[in-house]
């Protein structure tokens, strides 16, 4: 399919009087760096096959009810009226920082909110997560193209490493690649290293037998060896930190706690000895 389906979608209900022609479609999108080329004959009449108009229809119509009833089955309603989410959409589109910064993210299957706090953030913009999904949805489904498509469709596109980053799938990875703050777990850090290793050491097993290959084997093992030994670390120190806080726990439970009448006389105590040091030695003669 298309990334930008829905936005060809509303191009093909304008009412225009070239909407019908399969180059203008084409023309429009590359106008506005939307994947021209993976719009062929064949994803456009595919598209084309889903406008089924109704009777007077009427695009900007904001009373006939078969029009409004076309355009929301055809999920194209919000661009026809321009409504404010979808306004903001195009400013995204428009403006070559925040739409790079939003695509890769996206590429990279980050939530929306984040991605609108990452744009606003670069762009000192106030964006939300609404405006981001409207321009998920108009310009940029990822879900409408494999990996592979993506790997073939942003071949061209921008930064070539952030899109490269983000089709590795990692969220994480884009944002550190884009300079967001990135918290990371060690414990699956430290697996997904090892797991890594451990993959690259299997397909080391059919290489060349040469220096090289047996430099790599070494390195490998060497790096496999020192992320078990962290891993190893990593659950001793767990290990002492939970048996501290069962003694910590285990102390509280046996601290006694006094009683009212324990309170009562310490407290009774202390206010004589208080009384005692503010009278003079050999106490307070009456007469």
């Amino acid at each position: 399919m298309h990334p930008a389906k829905y936005f060809i979608l509303y191009l093909m209900s304008t009412g225009h009087s070239d909407a019908e022609d399969n180059e203008w479609i084409r023309t429009a999108l590359e106008q506005f760096d939307l994947f021209g080329r993976l719009a062929t004959d064949t994803v456009l009449n595919q598209l084309r096959a889903e406008v089924k108009f109704p009777k007077n229809y009427h695009p900007t119509s904001r009373t006939h009810v078969p029009t409004i009833r076309f355009q929301k089955e055809l999920r194209v309603r919000d661009m026809h009226m321009m409504a404010p989410n979808c306004r903001r959409a195009n400013e995204i589109r428009e403006n070559s920082a925040a739409r790079e910064k939003a695509e890769v993210l996206l590429l990279g299957f980050t939530a929306f909110p984040v991605v609108a706090r990452q744009v606003n953030k670069l762009c000192r913009s106030a964006y939300t997560a609404d405006d981001i999904g409207m321009f998920y949805h108009y310009f940029f489904n990822v879900e409408l193209l494999s990996r592979d498509q993506w790997q073939d469709a942003i071949r061209r596109r921008g930064r070539g490493v952030l899109y490269k980053s983000a089709l590795v799938g990692s969220s994480e990875l884009v944002r550190w690649r884009t300079g967001d703050n990135v918290t990371v777990e060690t414990r699956s850090a430290l697996e997904l290293a090892f797991t890594t290793g451990y993959m690259m050491l299997q397909e080391l097993r059919t290489a060349p037998f040469n220096i090289a290959t047996v430099s790599m084997y070494n390195k490998i093992v060497d790096g496999l060896v020192k992320t078990h030994m962290a891993m190893g670390e990593a659950e001793v120190r767990m290990k002492d930190m939970m048996e501290q806080l069962e003694r910590f726990q285990q102390t509280k439970r046996q601290v006694e706690i006094p009683g009212v009448d324990t309170l009562t006389s310490h407290s009774g105590q202390l206010k004589e000895q208080k009384i005692k040091q503010l009278l003079p030695p050999g106490g307070v003669d009456v007469n």
